[in-house]
């Protein structure tokens, strides 16, 4: 296998491939026991991956020229996440909050996806944040695992209130970064 690149934003020109790899992505975990809770064309929705296209805030890191991973990182949070008992106490523009990270499903299980966070952590360390937080929804338990790995503290279910959807009981985690 080659070598996975550092990350980089993800062009306008990378949409099709971009589009391709979310869609292998979820096609992927459909009848999985433990998926990201991912369904073509309501989630990731292309409006949110254009947004953070446009903003450069979403990242890919590649294999010979070909999306292997991304990671989305700006200071989104939905409403929620006020209220868990964060370990660092920061205003929300210096925390960095992860979204839509993803492997490319034929190299799952090589270590990939834990490298793919480690290159947002040092994103969010380069840009003097004094934490990362994230939330994953409640039947992820790869996901789970990866964050815990990766030296994420867990702190609990608590409710999130995204647009469109019921209240989601998501896994919260936090990597303080001070």
């Amino acid at each position: 296998m080659s070598l996975l690149t550092q990350l980089a934003p993800v062009q306008k020109t990378d949409w099709q491939e971009l589009i391709d790899f979310y869609d292998r992505v979820t096609e992927a975990t459909l009848g999985k026991k433990h998926n990201p809770g991912w369904a073509k064309g309501e989630w990731p929705k292309e409006d949110f991956l254009q947004d953070l296209i446009n903003k450069g805030r979403l990242f890919k890191a590649c294999i010979d020229d070909k999306i292997a991973g991304t990671l989305a990182a700006d200071h989104n949070t939905t409403p929620g996440y006020e209220d868990v008992p964060w370990l660092v106490d920061a205003a929300p523009n210096e925390v960095t909050v992860f979204h839509v990270v993803a492997v490319d499903s034929a190299l799952q299980r090589s270590g990939i996806a834990k490298r793919v966070v480690q290159m947002g952590l040092d994103l969010a360390r380069e840009e003097c944040q004094k934490s990362v937080r994230l939330d994953v929804y409640p039947i992820n338990l790869s996901g789970r695992r990866l964050y815990e790995a990766c030296g994420f503290h867990y702190h609990g279910q608590h409710p999130l209130y995204y647009d469109g959807f019921d209240v989601i009981y998501s896994h919260i985690y936090e990597f303080p970064l001070v």
